[in-house]
């Protein structure tokens, strides 16, 4: 696998290329997208402002990794017959959709003819 990457004024375009074995020989794949640049203080003051505790950890090449951390923890949604409710269609998971009126109901097989 080789990986590079090219500086933008926002992003960072990465490029992946990667040589995979198959049964007929081995075949190059290759990728690329995009990751944001941020600025460490700017993300660092968002998080702050949201009421998150913020943690830096400097990296080599320059990468900072910023972590919020959250004081205390919200208990946990409530949980019904082993599911957790998501406040959307039925509790088996089944909801009824004006396109697909059936979804959700199981199929019988028709015996007649």
């Amino acid at each position: 696998m080789t990986c590079f990457l090219e500086y933008e004024a926002s992003t960072v375009k990465v490029h992946d290329l990667v040589w995979v074995r198959q049964p007929d020989g081995w075949r190059l794949r290759q990728g690329m997208y995009r990751k944001l640049r941020l600025a460490p203080a700017r993300v660092a003051a968002r998080l702050s402002a949201a009421g998150f505790a913020v943690e830096r950890h400097d990296a080599p090449g320059g990468m900072v990794a910023l972590m919020g951390v959250l004081a205390a923890r919200r208990p946990a949604r409530q949980r019904r017959h082993g599911r957790m409710s998501s406040g959307r269609g039925n509790v088996s998971g089944g909801a009824k959709t004006t396109r697909y009126p059936s979804a959700g109901a199981r199929s019988k097989k028709s015996t007649s003819r």
